[in-house]
Formats: structure tokens, C-alpha cells, sequence
């Protein structure tokens, strides 16, 4: 509307990823203009038939995957690898999750893509990274939370290590994958070089964690689990209500603990000595949270929240998906947008998360079918014959 060209418009990224870390990434660079083409096996990448799913469309491809075309490509065919020499040619970044050991066999290590395209940009994720002894080891999203310390921290309280409900390793290297190509296209913007970057899921979740990792360089201090509190401030807790549904609240200061207390027509809490400071609070949170809990399950949900609200206390009803997607108000925020599957027919995703007041990112492309788009390309490429 306003003459401007996407942001990401003129560049070109080619897809050689499965599963979520990769392919998220690319649609995240695809929601802001650029040229993606996601390159297949002729039996499609594994995520096409992981879970759940209705007309052999799996919703994990479908969450995953928008905003680029699609290829098919035998890579272990000759044709084949000149074919995609051809794409990277054309490219400005080259994104992947092979071993090492498979990059270099199927000719798109740094070494052969900077052969084809001297200023190319080349990202490559891994459970691990490129260096040290677990280099080329297979991993997933579970084993990074494993080893990056993040399952250790997260669990009830005396129970046992608990891995996150989602793939949070892979949905931070997908941010990774699109913070690296934005640094590497203005270095080769300013300064003429293309580069490779290395993206691993363990370093992405240690990335996550600098409040724990600054609590044990400056203590020695090593966060235990505590599930839904805090060891630091009360109250901090998630409190069941009397229709059953929960409620996270946080008052980590005597102003939001004043706030809360008004808001439960429970002012005489704030000035009770047990209370009346954070370290007061701190010390006497059993204490408190039982008085709490009594409180939520005498009322119901929406009505403590329309109080807690009101009061300007910091405090969530917990959601399931179902209940955001249909929240009108996750679609006026835009954290829920329409868009139109060539099978499926009319389907909601997840919205662009930056909101940018020029050059606003949109969904340009539904979750392709698989090979939806080969023909077009290699016709672009003069390749179709």
C-alpha cells in the first residue's frame, strides 16, 4: 500500500531441511519477501507423514512449512545434483540439516557451494555443531534439552527432569537460522563476502538460559526444578479455580503483591507481617499459597480474572491451543491468521511475530504439496526438458 517491496524481496534461499528447525526458519525468511525453494526427496521430507493429520497432510508439515514453493529432486541421481547446482546458482542463501558426512557426499558442503556461487551464504544446523567430539552425532529437539542443561531445570519440584511440551530447541534454531542470514546478508552487503554459519540446537537452549547461566558464573548457583513457582519471589504459582481451569499469577514486588491482594478483596494480606515484604513472602510461601488456593477454588476463573485484570496484576488464565485459536482476540492481535491450503481448503496459522510498521510480513504462499512447484522452477531454470 505503501510502494514498498517486502523486506526480504531480491533474495533467494534454498531449503535442504526436514523436520522443523530448518524449514521453520526458511518460512520465517519467506513471511518477509524472500524467494524460498524448498528442495524434496521424491518421497517428500519426513515431516510430511510425522503425526497427526487429515487428508495426507500432517499438521506438523503444515504448522511448519508456508511462504515458499516446492521442488522434488532425486539428489542421488546425477540429473538430479546438477539440477539444484542450477538453484544454487541462483541463490543467495543455502540453508540445510545434513551430517557433515552427507553434505559433502551430495556436493553441497561450504567447499562445492562457494565453487558454484563464490558470495554464497551457507547455514547449516545440527544437534551439536560442527566442532568437537559430538560433532556429526544424530540428535533431536529432546537430546539438545538434554544436554544443554534445559531438561534439568524443568520439572515439578523434587521430581524428576523434564523435557519441555514442545520442540523449543528446533523453534530457537529456526530464530537462529533467520538472525544468521539477516548478519551474513549485511556482511555481504557491506563488506562483499559470502560466509557459512553454523546453527546447533544445544547452543541455541544454552543461548536461552542467561539468567541461569549468570546465577552460576557469579554463585555457583545451579537452578533446581520448581515446577510452576519461584524460588526467588512469592507469590509465583499456578492456582486451580473452582470450574476447574488455572490461573498463573506472578508478584514479584510489593506493589503487584498489593495489587493482587486488592484484587481478592484480601487487602489485610498485604499487611500481615508474614507477608508484608518480598523476603517476608519468600519465607512464609506455603504458608501463603494455602491461603491462595483457598481463595481460587472458591470462585470461578473468568470472574477472578476479570478482578486480577482490573487490578492491573500480572496474571494469565492458562490456554490450550484450541482455546487461542479460537480466541477472537488471537486473531485481532494477529497471532492466528486465515490462509488457504490447495487441499485442505481454508486453514489458521501461527502470525508473523515482529510487526513491522513498513514493510509488514505476510503469509505470501500456503504449505505446498509436495513437488507442487517443479515444474515452474525448472521451466525458470530452463531445466524442464
Amino acid at each position: 500500500m505503501n510502494g514498498l517491496k517486502p523486506a526480504l524481496s531480491g533474495i533467494r534461499v534454498i531449503e535442504l531441511g526436514s523436520m522443523v528447525a530448518v524449514p521453520w526458519g526458511a518460512s520465517m525468511l519467506g513471511d518477509m519477501g524472500a524467494d524460498v525453494i524448498k528442495v524434496e526427496p521424491p518421497q517428500g521430507e519426513e515431516g510430511r507423514v510425522m503425526g497427526v493429520g487429515k487428508g495426507g497432510q500432517s499438521g506438523l508439515f503444515v504448522g511448519n512449512n508456508r511462504s515458499k514453493r516446492d521442488i522434488v529432486l532425486d539428489l542421488r541421481s546425477e540429473a538430479g545434483k546438477q539440477q539444484l547446482c542450477s538453484l544454487i546458482a541462483s541463490a543467495d542463501i543455502v540453508i540445510d540439516n545434513y551430517r557433515p558426512s552427507a553434505r559433502k557426499k551430495l556436493g553441497v558442503d561450504y567447499g562445492e557451494l562457494v565453487k558454484i556461487k563464490p558470495d554464497i551464504i551457507a547455514i547449516s544446523v545440527s544437534t551439536y555443531g560442527e566442532t568437537g567430539a559430538d560433532a556429526g552425532r544424530p540428535g533431536i529437539d529432546p537430546s539438545a534439552q538434554a544436554s544443554s542443561g534445559l531438561m534439568n531445570i524443568n520439572g515439578e519440584a523434587g521430581g524428576d527432569p523434564l523435557k519441555v511440551g514442545v520442540a523449543i530447541a528446533d523453534a530457537t534454531a529456526a530464530n537462529l537460522v533467520a538472525y544468521a542470514a539477516m548478519v551474513a546478508l549485511w556482511v555481504r552487503q557491506t563488506q562483499g563476502v559470502g560466509q557459512h554459519a553454523s546453527v546447533s540446537l544445544e547452543a541455541g537452549l544454552v543461548h536461552v538460559m542467561p539468567v541461569q547461566n549468570g546465577q552460576y558464573t557469579v554463585c555457583d548457583y545451579v537452578q533446581q526444578r520448581v515446577g510452576n513457582g519461584s524460588f526467588f519471589y512469592q507469590p509465583f504459582e499456578a492456582f486451580k479455580c473452582r470450574d476447574g481451569r488455572t490461573i498463573q499469577i506472578a508478584a514479584y514486588n510489593d506493589k503487584f503483591f498489593r495489587n493482587f491482594c486488592r484484587a481478592l478483596q484480601r487487602e489485610e494480606l498485604a499487611d500481615d507481617a508474614r507477608f508484608a515484604g518480598k523476603d517476608d513472602r519468600l519465607a512464609n510461601g506455603d504458608e501463603l499459597n494455602i491461603i491462595l488456593s483457598g481463595i481460587f477454588l472458591s470462585h470461578d476463573s473468568e470472574q477472578l480474572m476479570d478482578w486480577l485484570v482490573a487490578a492491573d496484576t500480572i496474571a494469565a488464565r492458562v490456554r490450550s491451543t484450541a482455546e487461542l485459536f479460537n480466541d477472537p482476540e488471537s486473531h485481532r492481535k494477529g497471532l492466528v491468521v486465515p490462509a488457504q491450503h490447495p487441499t485442505l481448503g481454508p486453514i489458521q496459522l501461527s502470525g508473523i511475530p515482529v510487526k513491522f510498521s513498513a514493510t509488514p510480513g505476510a503469509i505470501s504462499r500456503p504449505p505446498p504439496l509436495l513437488g507442487e512447484h517443479t515444474k515452474e522452477l525448472l521451466g525458470q531454470l530452463d531445466l524442464d526438458k
